[in-house]
């Protein structure tokens, strides 16, 4: 039986292996999809909700390899090199966003409302 259950809820899984019908009492959590948004900068890594405070942080990354390269190559401070001031931007390779969500009366509409982000150069 597989462990990640990513995997063992994978609908094209348990019908291959014949899950539901050799063991029933298997758990397994199939994921709805309840909104969706465009506005991410850069691609999503993970993201976790917690239900009970209705925060949403979201971890993003640079998908591009050859992007991320670049913007390593591009935040790195040579030894010969001045420090850079604390002012001056650097390529953003990675970023945190933490969300407060919200749910309309509809029960159907979700708000997500970005109270922070944290962006990062490597």
């Amino acid at each position: 039986m597989a462990k990640r259950t990513d995997i063992r809820s994978d609908p094209q899984f348990r019908e291959f292996f014949e899950l539901d019908s050799h063991n029933t009492s298997t758990l397994y959590f199939s994921p709805i999809k309840i909104a969706e948004t465009d506005q991410m900068p850069i691609g999503v890594r993970d993201f976790i909700y917690v239900n009970d405070k209705a925060w949403m942080f979201v971890a993003l990354s640079d998908m591009k390899l050859t992007s991320r390269l670049d913007s390593y190559l591009t935040n790195v401070n040579l030894p010969w090199e001045k420090k850079r001031p604390e002012n001056i931007t650097f390529a953003t390779v990675g970023a945190l966003l933490f969300y407060r969500v919200g749910v309309e009366a509809d029960g159907k509409t979700w708000n997500f409302t970005r109270l922070w982000a944290a962006n990062y150069p490597s």
